[in-house]
Formats: structure tokens, sequence, C-alpha cells
């Protein structure tokens, strides 16, 4: 469903935060529209993106802070699961 570059491509490359770049914030809303038109869980999504800040050696407090701008911008377009 999404791969770790699709999830990459919405965050700062040094610092990890979600769209507040211009590029990354174009990708955001890119696949956000990709996600919209597959129907995709926001449960998946979320997770998806969990994972890959995880793998990136976030902190938790980094994650959570992260998540919640993600979740922000994603779930109420975002089918519930």
């Amino acid at each position: 469903m999404l791969s770790d570059t699709e999830i990459s491509d919405c965050f700062g490359a040094l610092d990890y935060l979600f769209a507040i770049h211009p590029m990354d914030a174009d990708h955001a809303f890119e696949l956000l529209i990709r996600l919209r038109s597959e129907q995709a869980l926001w449960s998946d999504v979320r997770s998806a993106f969990e994972d890959f800040l995880k793998k990136s050696r976030c902190t938790p407090t980094h994650i959570r802070l992260q998540m919640g701008m993600v979740r922000m911008h994603f779930a109420p377009w975002l089918h519930d699961g």
C-alpha cells in the first residue's frame, strides 16, 4: 500500500517534520489524493507512518508529535478502520 519512499517524501530529510517544507507538503497532498482514491483506511495509513518513523529512529515524543500532524491532515479524509 505505502512505500517508505512515499512516506519519507512527506517529511523533512533531516528533521522528520511532517509537511513543514513546501515540497514535503506537496508530496503529502499528492499522497492523500492517491490514498483517498484507493479508499485507504486511516488505521493502515497510521500504522505505516508510525512504522516509518520508528525505523527512522525518531524518539517516542517526536513520533507522537508528528503523528498528531499526520492525523490532523490525513485522518479526516480517510475511512475509519
